[in-house]
């Protein structure tokens, strides 16, 4: 089963009297369970793929079927529930809230769906003790590892098909992936197997 894909895929931006081709007729399947790796120069359309597959931005034309949705045709409300319920992003940064420990961290999101703090406090420490930080519950983000992280994202992959988009610089983190697709000037250049 197909987890997303992406058919003929245009953007475009401008800047002052320049047009800026953000994505050049991008298609692309991504499998339930894969690890795929986006790569490339900055400006290549990595960020831009994401933005519109995770539904932030809306290609120019083209279609994207997450889970068999077409997510384009999604109005806001719907697809902030499909970001909520069926697609995740750890940007670059990893986005953590600084001044809350790892358990609190994960119970963020939780709060805001409206679970109870019993019901969070369990899960949390579940999730936490599954994905290897068992122990560093309440260690603050800038007390666990970039690597910590990495391997957290290899093990929900492996052991709970979880699948992964990742854009990086990193050749560190490429090598984590089972899938390296590398972009230039809005389209893909190579799809390669790991």
């Amino acid at each position: 089963m197909s987890s997303i894909v992406c058919k003929d895929l245009c953007k475009t931006f401008r800047q002052r009297e320049e047009i800026i081709t953000g994505l050049d007729n991008i298609s692309l399947t991504i499998e339930e369970g894969d690890f795929v790796c986006l790569s490339g120069p900055s400006g290549s359309g990595k960020t831009t793929l994401l933005n519109a597959i995770g539904g932030l931005d809306t290609p120019d034309s083209g279609e994207i079927t997450i889970a068999d949705i077409l997510i384009n045709k999604l109005g806001k409300g719907a697809m902030a529930d499909m970001r909520l319920h069926k697609i995740g992003f750890v940007f670059q940064s990893y986005n953590l809230i600084p001044v809350l420990s790892a358990r609190e961290n994960v119970e963020f999101i939780m709060q805001v769906s409206g679970m109870p703090a019993a019901e969070r406090s369990i899960k949390s420490y579940k999730i936490l003790q599954e994905v290897g930080l068992e122990g560093m519950e309440e260690r603050r983000p800038a007390q666990l590892s970039g690597g910590q992280l990495m391997d957290l994202f290899t093990e929900l992959n492996q052991q709970q098909h979880v699948t992964f988009v990742i854009a990086t610089h990193d050749v560190r983190i490429m090598k984590y992936a089972k899938r390296l697709i590398k972009m230039e000037d809005g389209k893909i250049i190579s799809d390669q197997i790991q």
